[in-house]
């Protein structure tokens, strides 16, 4: 009799770690009276000692425990389960469960076999959720999640699913009234959502949802956090160039990710100087290519948020964080979550300006012209901009750039003279001490 690892070591089995191991994924005797076969199966027994009521307690066939295997056994073991167990009752098709569990879990070798089988994308779970739910409620955000491509996952599903199962209910809403599209965004799918789009997604009837955020135990994963900032960031963009017009409270949704990740850079700390000045870091990074022509030491040497803007985008950055930066090996974590920091300021600095302009002009009562706002918001930080949107978040949406753009044709600003260097300052100063007042209260 062959033994898993947990029964060797006098643990309670559970169906993750039984089913899970390569060797020992087959059929549990008992299991199969869940789908009507006789008991008595020895040659596909997984282990006497096991739990054998594991499938049943867990409500699920066999295919469906199966389909969470790993990657290089899934095939297999589903092979196992339909020759042994599906049999004529379920038609040679699996029920949706079996389908989402393998793409929530990334197995694109196994959803792409159960498709090949029968299995049909568009059957929705007891939640509402189909397989489109499936792939964009779950990404990967953690190094055992990695191995696997959103766009590729998404676009199998597609290219499967076109003979048989076509159209796919690409604009499904499950219980909660949510589409895939709109899970995409809230997970920061990017490259999803650019597939869904693709393939008929409705952006009409699309309401920019609040964000998604990673689980406590990848929270202190700096690879993770930068990468679902970028996603979120390039989403926006993504949407905003297919037609969807983004409003303040969507922007707000935004930025609040960068005050929950604690990726705001502090205005008395210089990274770019203390990145430079770390020997180790630096010449690491100088071997980093972001992109063809760009290192990641040139890129944290550039000065201005303009000068980012022209040398990188937020698909270049958010391919270079997709690599993984934990195996850069940087000397010292600090360095890791101090570069991500800084150069997330610098490439989100001009999506914070424009934001937080009209509530800024707002905030100093049309005290002063645009142009020279937005001369005030290039001196503060993106955590003084945030708080200065903050301000104005319990304004209706209708109180937004319409109602501003219609008060700014109010005034003259051709009779402002321009402020000197010193009232420039002192302006900067008040708006520093109405950020201090707002966070106070």
């Amino acid at each position: 009799m062959v033994k898993c690892q947990a029964c060797e070591n006098g643990h309670e089995p559970s169906q993750h770690k039984c089913l899970m191991c390569s060797k020992y994924v087959h059929i549990i005797d008992e299991c199969s009276k869940s789908i009507g076969q006789e008991e008595g199966s020895g040659e596909k027994r997984l282990c006497n000692e096991c739990d054998k009521s594991i499938c049943c307690k867990a409500r699920r066939r066999p295919a469906a425990l199966a389909a969470i295997g790993p990657q290089m056994s899934a095939g297999f073991a589903i092979h196992i389960v339909l020759e042994s167990t599906v049999g004529d009752r379920h038609h040679g098709r699996l029920g949706p469960n079996s389908l989402q569990l393998a793409l929530a879990h990334g197995l694109m070798i196994t959803a792409e076999f159960l498709l090949r089988r029968g299995a049909d994308p568009n059957i929705a779970n007891a939640s509402g959720e189909t397989a489109l739910h499936a792939v964009c409620k779950f990404p990967s955000r953690g190094p055992s999640a990695w191995y696997y491509n959103e766009y590729d996952l998404t676009l199998m599903l597609f290219e499967c699913s076109r003979d048989r199962y076509k159209p796919l209910r690409v604009n499904a809403r499950n219980s909660k009234g949510k589409t895939p599209l709109e899970l995409a965004v809230a997970n920061h799918m990017p490259d999803a959502l650019e597939v869904l789009l693709d393939h008929g997604a409705d952006i009409a009837g699309f309401v920019y949802p609040a964000a998604n955020y990673v689980d406590d135990e990848l929270e202190w994963i700096i690879d993770v956090k930068w990468r679902e900032l970028l996603g979120a960031l390039l989403c926006a963009k993504r949407l905003a160039k297919r037609g969807y017009e983004l409003i303040w409270s969507d922007a707000l949704k935004i930025m609040k990710m960068f005050a929950r990740y604690g990726f705001f850079e502090k205005s008395d700390v210089d990274l770019q100087r203390s990145l430079l000045d770390n020997e180790g870091f630096a010449s690491r990074a100088k071997s980093l290519l972001v992109k063809e022509d760009l290192r990641l030491h040139d890129l944290i040497q550039l000065q201005r948020p303009e000068e980012v803007d022209e040398r990188v985008t937020y698909q270049d950055m958010f391919d270079f964080v997709k690599q993984d930066i934990s195996r850069f090996e940087f000397d010292k974590v600090g360095a890791q979550e101090a570069c991500a920091v800084y150069i997330c300021e610098m490439m989100s600095k001009r999506f914070f300006q424009s934001w937080a302009l009209y509530p800024f002009w707002k905030l100093i009562h049309c005290r002063l012209p645009l142009e020279m706002c937005e001369t005030v918001l290039a001196n503060l930080k993106n955590e003084d901009l945030y708080h200065i949107c903050l301000a104005t978040q319990d304004q209706s949406r209708d109180d937004s750039k319409k109602d501003v753009t219609a008060s700014v044709m109010n005034c003259d600003n051709n009779k402002r003279p321009r402020e000197s260097e010193d009232q420039m300052n002192k302006t900067v100063a008040i708006a520093r001490y109405t950020i201090t007042e707002t966070k106070i209260n």
